[in-house]
């Protein structure tokens, strides 16, 4: 059976786990696309926004720039800051080799503050501050 090939966002959310500040501050909960409704603050989403493959001359150059959107939710918005600047800090330290690939660059393209209600009518609802990676790192490939 063949290795599956590393895939640059899902080794971002296994690098935000694997640090020590922003593992202690969400207990965990760092998850892909969605959370879980169960899942307590803070907490952090990571999501592919786009993927942007590099050819030239019409060939392959072995380089990909994918956006990623890291959420980071808290209770507070002084937490939500807090934790985004931790994650912040982490990122700017994810280049190197990384499973099949090589990441040579994280550059914050953008980050935005929100509030996201609950469904129930109340004033309840938890504070994200969102942010926009691009990551420049050479393609996966199949062994």
């Amino acid at each position: 059976m063949p290795n599956t090939p590393t895939i640059v966002d899902e080794e971002l959310g296994k690098y935000l786990a694997s640090d020590g500040v922003v593992a202690a501050m969400t207990n965990g909960r760092i998850r892909p696309v969605r959370l879980r409704q169960t899942d307590a603050m803070p907490a952090i989403r990571w999501q592919r926004i786009s993927g942007r493959h590099i050819h030239f001359q019409g060939g392959r150059t072995g380089l990909e720039q994918p956006r990623i959107q890291v959420d980071c939710y808290a209770s507070t918005y002084s937490e939500a800051k807090q934790l985004a600047t931790a994650v912040r800090h982490a990122i700017y330290e994810f280049a190197g080799v990384r499973g099949d690939i090589n990441v040579r660059q994280a550059r914050l393209d953008n980050d935005t503050d929100g509030f996201e209600n609950v469904d129930d009518g109340s004033d309840e609802g938890r504070y994200r501050v969102q942010q926009d990676w691009l990551i420049w790192s050479t393609e996966a490939t199949s062994a």
